[in-house]
């Protein structure tokens, strides 16, 4: 009989421990894009020609709320240009700065933004001698009550000098 209690009382406490664990919070309102903070952080601070250095990228969600989201494939997008061509390489492909702008890769994997968390995003980069604008966007598209709303979260662009 005693077996049977705390039997009873093991499973309510595994029950209990799960379902409070497993779940989500789902904002039912649109946050401000206060919300969100993105910032570019930088390898090193001396970089010179053809020399591969990494910049990264912090993504937080301020608030305490998850959100279900559509982003683009990395949630956080990192490109380099060269401000005397006003020319972008994207994967390869030379471009005009405003298509990244614009928003070259849109919103369309479902996630889930979760409350007071941290997302990195890295790249590395061989640059050629000039300077150099790095800019970081995250753009998304944040689900509530079933419709979709627009956002882009902007880091402040990095001005670097290649030697």
């Amino acid at each position: 009989m005693m077996r049977r209690s705390a039997l009873r009382i093991f499973m309510v406490v595994i029950l209990l421990t799960v379902s409070t664990g497993c779940s989500i919070n789902i904002a039912d309102d649109y946050p401000s894009e206060d919300s969100f903070e993105l910032k570019l952080i930088l390898s090193q601070e001396d970089i010179k020609a053809e020399q591969e250095f990494e910049v990264r990228a912090t993504f937080e969600n301020k608030s305490s709320s998850n959100f279900e989201v559509l982003r683009s494939r990395n949630l956080i997008l990192i490109q380099s240009y060269n401000t005397e061509a006003n020319k972008i390489t994207i994967d390869g492909v030379e471009g005009e700065v405003s298509l990244v702008l614009d928003g070259i890769d849109m919103p369309g994997t479902p996630d889930t933004i979760k409350g007071l968390a941290i997302y990195e995003e890295s790249k590395k980069l061989k640059l050629e001698r000039g300077i150099y604008k790095i800019i970081a966007a995250a753009p998304l598209q944040i689900k509530v009550k079933g419709e979709y709303k627009d956002y882009r979260i902007y880091a402040e662009p990095i001005m670097i000098e290649v030697k």
